[in-house]
């Protein structure tokens, strides 16, 4: 997938994501990201902050579950927040399945909230 400039749309910006998460492609994943994101374990648990953490945490991710693909079940996007219901299959821990909130301002994704529903 060729990115030439980000996309003004929330929903088009997770899209991006979530490809490059499902071809592995750790740059283009990351691109979409802002440098201070902050990603949460539901409620509040902060699990990674700034995109340092998520490059350690997915390529480790993505080395270790070379299957690993995320499902789109269901999104709903309103204003700043996209809401996905992802099915995540591949990984060594099994299948899990989660909702993941994405909040994205000055086109890229500032945090994300990971609620796990398996």
């Amino acid at each position: 997938m060729m990115k030439t400039a980000k996309p003004e749309a929330p929903e088009q910006l997770v899209q991006i994501q979530l490809e490059a998460y499902n071809h592995h492609d750790l740059e283009l994943f990351l691109s979409v990201f802002s440098p201070y994101v902050m990603v949460y374990d539901h409620p509040c648990e902060p699990i990674m902050f700034g995109i340092d953490e998520m490059r350690e945490h997915y390529t480790r991710l993505f080395e270790e579950n070379p299957n690993i693909h995320a499902e789109l079940i269901q999104r709903i996007s309103m204003g700043p927040y996209v809401i996905d219901h992802e099915r995540i299959t591949g990984r060594n821990e099994g299948v899990l399945e989660l909702i993941a909130i994405y909040e994205v301002r000055d086109r890229l994704i500032q945090q994300v909230w990971y609620v796990h529903l398996s």
